[in-house]
């Protein structure tokens, strides 16, 4: 948890528990949605924003997780990859449209959804999902002065591209011997 601690909670404990906090509820709440997009930013590479999605397979599953490396790819019209997931974790977003950041922004608080199949009748199912999006821009997504979905979370540059650091963090959301 280090790397939570030092990266997302920037050694804060208010921080921390909020992270820690925000895991525990999805968990012990799948069926409900926080209807926040939660944007992972920093402008440095190699801090950890994207290893947020091998953690919450380490918890969730990577069957109930699912990564985009684009915006694009999450909102093709084909969208039934998107179905029946947990969460949706969106890579490297930037300089969103606003037609792009009103759809997703209606997507994160949308209950029910009808999915597209290629060649298939488009089924309706609930949507619990959580969105995420990691980003190296300061704004990457249109937002609205008033508008409450959008959830920025800074990200700390303390282990920015320290290899051996991240290769200890990787190796933990492998290790399935919790005690």
């Amino acid at each position: 948890w280090r790397w939570l601690w030092d990266c997302y909670a920037h050694k804060k404990e208010a921080l921390m528990e909020w992270n820690l906090n925000f895991l525990a509820w999805k968990l012990q709440n799948p069926g409900k949605r926080s209807e926040r997009i939660l944007v992972l930013l920093s402008k440095y590479m190699g801090n950890g924003k994207t290893t947020y999605f091998h953690m919450l397979v380490a918890i969730f599953s990577s069957s109930l997780c699912a990564f985009w490396d684009n915006l694009d790819s999450f909102q093709d019209p084909f969208d039934y990859p998107t179905a029946n997931k947990l969460w949706q974790f969106i890579d490297d977003c930037s300089m969103a449209t606003k037609s792009q950041c009103q759809r997703l922004n209606s997507r994160s608080t949308l209950t029910e959804k009808r999915f597209n199949q290629k060649h298939e009748k488009r089924v309706k199912l609930p949507v619990f999902d959580e969105i995420v999006i990691t980003s190296n821009d300061r704004n990457p997504l249109y937002c609205d002065a008033h508008d409450r979905r959008q959830l920025y979370l800074k990200i700390s540059n303390a282990h920015t591209m320290d290899k051996a650091f991240f290769g200890k963090v990787y190796s933990e959301f492998k290790n399935q011997n919790v005690r």
